[in-house]
């Protein structure tokens, strides 16, 4: 009884995570070096100048939308107002016919489908240059020698498939989210939200921010572990996020700050773009890669210091070569079992005495 009960027990759930050894170069030293942030800051100060090097780099990637953002939406948004309203001024062609105020609001709201729209193209390129920065980023803190240019067309050569694929997808998401959010306010210029509209708000917020949860948990791995396949890297994201809740939480919270302070408050707007241009877009990206080593270290990383490269591969393939291994032993066993000797059947001995005549 008392073995059934052990087999029955619920393993935790980082066991279920498929382990693998770590692309580095250098020796490990110390796990959970510098905490989450505080390592994050170290590398972040001693390597400041080929910090800006990269963001520069990056930002190339991020040109499509960085230019929607800044010029673009604006523009399209004045275009719209100018087919209601004189100048942007807010005088109206048509005074005291409430329904054109309903088709500028729409009209905007419009606009901001097709911005929204357009964001997915542009962080599929933002993909590019996150698999060169990625690359960098991880060697700078393992430690190990670079040079930047090169280093950064390797990264991309190696994995830019994979990281286009998760800023696509980020993409998609955003794209999703807002349509929710555009169909609702379309819906309340006529009156028509009831009170389904804000469960359905509230879900579709709850399902994006899990997915975004995952998708986070995608990159680093990526660059970490190069023998991993992807679907085993998916598999694994969604067990890390369920298990670094809390820390994944922050950086979003983190990344999305300055995002809201530039819609919000317009006079900070000019100060938050010149911060990224600068070095805000690698301190989101080693941000994001630091949360996932610190995580790495917690789980991955110790399972396969135990079990060795060769015990990591064993424990990724040892379900399925069990499983095909336990029937062939089932027919050996059926092989191996003697035949049953089929009944002779009765001759009279006095015929075979006459045969014998």
């Amino acid at each position: 009884m008392a073995s059934k009960n052990q087999t029955n027990e619920r393993k935790p759930l980082f066991m279920y995570l498929t382990v693998a050894k770590e692309n580095r170069l250098t020796e490990v030293k110390e796990r959970h070096a510098g905490g989450k942030f505080s390592g994050l800051n170290r590398v972040y100060r001693e390597k400041m100048n080929d910090v800006m090097k990269l963001n520069l780099l990056f930002t190339l990637f991020a040109a499509p939308f960085l230019v929607l953002t800044i010029w673009a939406l604006g523009y399209m948004l004045n275009l719209s107002d100018t087919r209601f309203f004189i100048g942007g001024l807010g005088i109206d062609y048509h005074p005291g016919l409430v329904s054109e105020l309903e088709q500028a609001l729409i009209a905007r709201l419009d606009v901001h489908f097709f911005y929204f729209a357009l964001l997915i193209p542009s962080f599929t390129i933002m993909g590019i240059g996150l698999a060169g920065v990625m690359h960098v980023a991880r060697k700078m803190f393992y430690g190990e020698e670079y040079k930047i240019l090169k280093t950064f067309g390797q990264g991309i050569k190696k994995y830019w498939w994979q990281m286009m694929l998760v800023m696509t997808l980020i993409g998609a998401l955003i794209f999703a989210v807002a349509v929710t959010f555009i169909e609702f306010y379309k819906l309340n210029v006529y009156g028509l939200v009831t009170g389904g509209w804000y469960a359905i708000l509230f879900f579709v917020m709850l399902f994006a921010v899990m997915i975004l949860f995952v998708l986070c948990q995608i990159a680093p791995q990526v660059v970490t572990y190069d023998t991993l396949k992807f679907s085993a890297i998916i598999k694994n994201s969604f067990i890390l996020a369920i298990e670094n809740f809390l820390p994944t939480l922050l950086l979003l919270a983190f990344t999305l700050a300055p995002i809201l302070l530039v819609v919000y408050v317009n006079m900070l707007g000019i100060l938050v773009y010149m911060i990224m241009f600068m070095f805000g877009f690698m301190y989101y990206i080693m941000a994001n890669l630091q949360i996932g080593n610190y995580s790495f270290d917690l789980y991955l990383n110790p399972m396969c210091d135990m079990l060795g490269e060769e015990g990591a591969k064993a424990l990724r393939k040892g379900k399925k070569e069990e499983s095909k291994e336990e029937p062939k032993k089932e027919n050996v066993q059926k092989t191996n079992k003697p035949k049953k000797q089929q009944p002779q059947k009765y001759v009279n001995p006095k015929k075979k005495k006459s045969n014998k005549k």
